[in-house]
């Protein structure tokens, strides 16, 4: 099946290529994926996905080109800070001790 681009689709990808930003804000299922994969296919520059889970980040690395980096929210501010935390994130070795 060949992907034939709406009116809208086109007209993003000339903004973008334009302004070199965007940001699309629509309702589930209107094609915001199909959108952003139409645009990274004819812009090669480095750029980042963000998505709301890890399913959805999971299916995007897959359908992605290899220049568009997908994370989830969380792990965007995970690479950034959550190393300087990552202690805090798992409990000690051993038998489990309520403190409350």
């Amino acid at each position: 099946m060949t992907f034939k681009p709406t009116k809208e689709q086109e007209q993003s990808l000339e903004l973008a290529k334009v302004n070199n930003l965007l940001k699309i804000q629509a309702r589930a299922g209107t094609g915001k994926t199909s959108t952003l994969k139409y645009i990274s296919e004819h812009l090669t520059q480095p750029s980042l996905y963000l998505a709301f889970n890890r399913s959805m980040k999971d299916e995007a690395t897959l359908k992605f080109p290899d220049h568009v980096s997908c994370k989830t929210c969380h792990g965007l501010a995970y690479s950034v800070i959550g190393k300087d935390y990552s202690h805090k994130l798992s409990r000690p070795r051993g038998e489990y001790v309520n403190v409350a």
